[in-house]
């Protein structure tokens, strides 16, 4: 979901050295929201930025800031107790992950849902009865074809289009 690049793609792109910084800065940013007890030094951050960076290259940079809201929110718990160190934070991605998992899938499963329903729709619209499809070929016939409703089936075996687009107008004149 979304067209944010990945981490490995903005290290290939842009260095690995700007993927880090920008790292480094969603976690300074995170850090901001912890109590001062709680607050990395910049080596720290730096390390936590490597790790992720290395361990995570398939985590987008939406999904990075994501995930920071997400623990400044503490939805994964609480970091530390006066003692935040990198490994705690890490810890909690594997959560996000699973999160963001099912997240998808849900989504997923709502959009084909909505095709599906969008496809019945369509579907309901143009039903017609056999009587009103042999009433509808015979004039497809006359008009194409002479009135020969072999000739008729034969192209519309290769042609399905023309007898819908003929189908629907034909409807919608008699609906109107």
């Amino acid at each position: 979901m979304g067209n944010a690049p990945t981490l490995a793609r903005v290290g290939r792109e842009c260095e690995d050295e700007f993927a880090v910084a920008w790292l480094c800065k969603q976690i300074h940013e995170y850090v901001k929201t912890l109590s001062t007890a709680d607050q990395l030094r910049a080596a720290d951050i730096q390390n936590l930025a490597l790790v992720i960076y290395s361990a995570y290259p398939s985590l987008n940079l939406d999904e990075v800031m994501l995930f920071f809201s997400r623990l400044a929110a503490g939805i994964y718990g609480i970091v530390g107790y006066n003692s935040v160190r990198g490994e705690n934070i890490t810890a909690r991605i594997r959560q996000f992950l699973e999160d963001r998992r099912r997240e998808i899938e849900r989504y997923e499963r709502e959009c084909e849902r909505m095709e599906r329903a969008a496809e019945d729709e369509r579907r309901r619209k143009y039903a017609v009865s056999y009587q009103e499809y042999k009433r509808l070929l015979a004039a497809f016939a006359a008009e194409r074809f002479g009135g020969d409703e072999d000739k008729a089936r034969e192209y519309l075996a290769t042609h399905p289009e023309g007898f819908q687009n003929f189908a629907h107008s034909a409807l919608e004149d008699t609906r109107a």
